[in-house]
């Protein structure tokens, strides 16, 4: 009686099936949240109100575990009496009589999609500020570009070599600066760069700019 009340009140969708998969138990939270009752889907797969969304492989992976004695852990799209979709956080293990031998399967089921829906808006909100980010990054490398050609410009025309090597210092600043934005661009995660490559590109721009490839400088 009291494991009875405990399934009937439980805040999870349960639901009990025999060996073959078919439903002879589910309780009200069940009925709540798919609009389904009991007298409709017993007999029925669970797999009636499926979206589409599982594949076939989960299906198996699924079989595979609660028929070897495990209990299988996961997420299904469902879809609602009425047609709408949901998700839920499932949780599936065998019920054994006292020889050992499976009799039953009794699912538990969590209704998250008002989760699933919050986490959609974050990876959608992310992605925006990402492709945002890349573009801003792009802006100020092309940006770094037209700085350091005004400055290979004002080279040429100069007579004085301090001027000269005041320019090309800061031509190698700017460089510097746009090698980072090289590497974010090039970068999967905007949040880190790869340091060795942006080093050794670094460096081997130094060497150029100052004419010091001639070997007497080992990187």
């Amino acid at each position: 009686r009291k494991l009875s009340r405990a399934a009937e009140q439980s805040p999870s969708s349960i639901i009990i099936t025999d060996t073959t998969g078919r439903i002879e138990y589910v309780n009200p939270k069940f009925t709540r949240l798919s609009g389904f009752t009991l007298d409709e889907v017993v007999g029925l797969n669970p797999r009636f109100s499926k979206s589409g969304k599982t594949t076939t492989g989960e299906y198996v992976d699924l079989w595979k575990t609660i028929n070897a004695g495990g209990e299988w852990h996961g997420e299904f799209h469902n879809r609602k009496k009425n047609g709408d979709l949901y998700w839920g956080a499932a949780s599936i293990s065998p019920i054994k009589d006292q020889q050992g031998k499976i009799t039953h399967f009794i699912s538990s089921m969590e209704d998250i999609t008002e989760r699933k829906l919050i986490e959609e808006k974050l990876l959608k909100s992310l992605m925006e500020k990402e492709t945002l980010m890349r573009e801003i990054n792009h802006r100020a490398k092309n940006n770094m570009q037209v700085i350091s050609s005004l400055i290979k410009m004002q080279m040429r025309d100069a007579n004085e070599p301090r001027f000269t090597k005041l320019m090309l210092d800061l031509g190698n600043r700017i460089a510097a600066m746009n090698f980072v934005y090289d590497q974010i661009l090039l970068s999967k995660d905007l949040n880190h760069i790869n340091t060795s490559r942006y080093v050794f590109s670094l460096i081997r721009n130094i060497q150029t700019s100052y004419g010091e490839n001639n070997g007497r400088i080992k990187l």
